[in-house]
């Protein structure tokens, strides 16, 4: 927060202000150091240490729920993780890529649910739902259309070359590790005979991560934790081991 301050004060060239901001910012870093403060004149202390206050209390009082989309919100900037799960500003509306994304995970969770076992009968859901969704240009709701068809062509390739039986769609997860409590949804989680765990997490988006970028992604790791701590609630019995697979489709 006072970072941000900082760099507006400097670029409107209040530098009074602004050197309160840098001594209220290094005070913040020696208290968390356990250091006695120095706030000679600061007129910012009493905000600071209320502030504080603030923190040490909501800390003590409430449990810290995070999920992969919230950490790598505060990943990419703190602030931002601060004004959406803190303060509870809402952003800007989902893009239109987003809401296609959710419209083919619920193509393929209707597909599974109900036994389809065709890639018309994926087809027939795709169309069921599209008419749900409104597009302002002609060509971008041709282009969507494609670009659905070829999600789901190669979702059904991936299920004809690895068959499953009965796999967890949409599974939601709520465990505690700690001092906190990491939630989440896995797209889908398959099961073997020999109680081997697959976890599969749809990804609508064109670009392709690399393997140490998938090596290193959140989601990926949260749902190992959660099938080794928590474990997988699976046909009326809960299996914890380390899934045999992540991947992502």
């Amino acid at each position: 927060k006072y970072e941000v301050q900082l760099q507006l004060e400097i670029e409107l060239q209040n530098f009074l202000k602004a050197r309160e901001i840098l001594s209220s910012i290094e005070n913040i870093n020696r208290i968390s150091k356990g250091i006695v403060p120095s706030w000679e004149n600061n007129s910012m202390k009493e905000e600071i240490e209320n502030s504080l206050i603030d923190i040490k209390s909501y800390s003590k009082k409430d449990a810290l729920y995070l999920s992969a989309t919230s950490i790598n919100t505060y990943n990419v900037c703190p602030l931002k993780y601060k004004y959406q799960y803190i303060d509870n500003i809402e952003g800007i509306p989902d893009v239109q890529h987003f809401k296609i994304g959710l419209l083919i995970h619920k193509v393929i969770e209707e597909y599974h649910v109900a036994s389809h076992n065709s890639f018309e009968d994926m087809l027939m859901l795709l169309d069921k739902h599209w008419k749900n969704y409104k597009f302002i240009y002609k060509q971008q709701e041709q282009q969507e259309r494609k670009d659905s068809k070829e999600m789901l062509e190669n979702y059904w390739n991936y299920i004809q070359l690895n068959p499953t039986n009965q796999p967890l769609m949409e599974y939601a997860f709520s465990f505690k590790i700690d001092d906190l409590i990491l939630t989440g949804m896995c797209d889908r989680i398959d099961v073997d005979v020999d109680n081997n765990i697959t976890i599969i997490d749809y990804k609508t988006s064109k670009k392709a991560q690399t393997e140490k970028q998938l090596k290193n992604n959140i989601q990926l790791g949260i749902y190992a934790l959660l099938s080794q701590l928590d474990g997988i609630n699976f046909g009326g019995k809960r299996i914890k081991s380390m899934p045999k697979k992540l991947i992502m489709l």
